[in-house]
């Protein structure tokens, strides 16, 4: 295909004789070599590196990957059709493709009024068609013939297609279909020999995508309501309440806790359902004394519309069983909306104690400036910390911070 000798530029003309010639014949002949290089290089970027084997029609590029952040409704895109054959005299593709997706604009030979496989030479060519396949798909056709029964083993470029896209993917979701050569409709795709024998070809497909990410709303808060309770007077056999609450939801259809405690401290005894779902829901209850824990979760009616703000997701009776403390602590967090998607959200665990004099840092049995001093000093430690007071952690989340303040200011004045 290519003429490899240095005489491309046609040096004859020189006298081999002449010294300035002869530089000048050296010079073009490395113009030559240059320029034989950069029409290579070309030439190898014009094909895909991976093509099908012979005796194939592929697309490119196979893989449509796009985005509604970058990619508005209306933008434009090309694909190619390619064709690598042996011994073929004509040929024609009929490529379908999902129209709710896409819109076919326009297309036409990747050369000059033909083909970049017919390369030189001289070819009929036919007009770029677009049309309906059936209700859901439309096809684009194009093809063309060697002039004088010639034949042709080459791969090369055929026809270029533009395409919008027109549907926008539901948020969070994606949208996706293939552009096919190998549907059979009113047309199909296929190669020819100068005797119009067909010609078996493989078929290669492009799939496109395209996909709306979806950004999560702010977080909501769940939490154990009150988020300490010290109460000497909450000895065995007494019981007390505490809820489990959701604020700031945004597009809740659905949670799922898991509340831990020290059963032989407490033991559950029955959960009511809050009313941050409204009815009818039968959601579901897990109690476990062995262990220590209730689980509860529950999903809205798909009729439902999802749930905002705030609320009471369960209120949780407990029966006191001993004397010590137990942290109230929320595991398995999870809510959803109605596509499923996890949403963020914080969590802000409980505590109990009825041994213990809330605030009584130094055990001195009363909660006075000398606990809020030894509060403040330890303001934002945690183990390892060199400020760390564990006695100051009241909630012992394994943190100093103005909750443990609060609480003993609360109390102050308490013997």
């Amino acid at each position: 295909m290519w003429n490899e000798s240095p005489e491309l530029l046609n040096v004859s003309q020189f006298n081999p004789f002449s010294t300035g010639e002869r530089r000048n014949k050296t010079m073009k002949r490395k113009m030559s070599l240059t320029l034989l290089a950069l029409l290579f290089t070309a030439f190898v970027a014009a094909f895909p590196a991976k093509s099908l084997p012979a005796d194939s029609m592929w697309i490119t590029p196979s893989n449509l990957v796009f985005d509604t952040n970058v990619n508005p409704i209306g933008t434009k895109f090309n694909v190619t059709v390619w064709l690598n054959v042996t011994n073929t005299n004509s040929w024609q593709f009929y490529l379908v493709y999902n129209k709710a997706h896409l819109s076919a604009l326009r297309g036409d030979y990747t050369g000059n009024f033909k083909s970049q496989w017919s390369s030189d030479l001289a070819t009929d060519s036919v007009a770029f068609s677009i049309g309906d396949h059936n209700a859901t798909h439309g096809y684009v056709l194009h093809g063309e013939v060697l002039k004088a029964s010639r034949e042709r083993t080459a791969a090369g470029s055929l026809t270029w297609i533009e395409f919008e896209i027109i549907q926008a993917p539901p948020t969070g979701g994606a949208l996706s279909s293939e552009l096919r050569l190998d549907v059979i409709g009113l047309f199909n795709s296929f190669a020819m020999d100068k005797d119009f024998n067909p010609i078996t070809l493989t078929y290669g497909k492009a799939t496109y995508t395209y996909s709306a990410p979806w950004t999560p709303p702010p977080a909501a808060d769940l939490s154990v309501n009150p988020r300490s309770i010290s109460n000497r007077s909450l000895t065995p056999s007494n019981n007390f309440q505490v809820s489990v609450n959701i604020e700031h939801a945004t597009g809740v259809a659905f949670f799922n806790f898991k509340l831990n405690f020290n059963s032989s401290i407490i033991k559950a005894q029955q959960v009511i359902f809050g009313g941050f779902f409204p009815p009818p829901i039968t959601p579901t209850i897990e109690i476990n004394n062995v262990t220590g824990y209730v689980r509860v979760s529950a999903t809205l009616d798909p009729s439902a519309p999802s749930r905002n703000g705030s609320g009471t997701l369960a209120t949780i009776e407990f029966h006191v069983e001993g004397n010590g403390s137990t942290t109230l602590s929320l595991t398995d967090v999870q809510i959803k909306d109605k596509q499923s998607r996890v949403l963020p959200v914080n969590v802000y665990d409980g505590f109990f104690t009825n041994t213990a004099l809330l605030g009584d840092l130094n055990n001195d049995g009363k909660v006075d400036i000398s606990d809020v001093a030894m509060a403040s000093a330890a303001f934002g430690s945690f183990p390892g910390h060199p400020r760390w007071n564990p006695a100051a952690d009241i909630d012992k989340d394994g943190f100093v911070n103005i909750f443990d303040i609060a609480l003993v200011c609360q109390n102050f004045g308490r013997y």
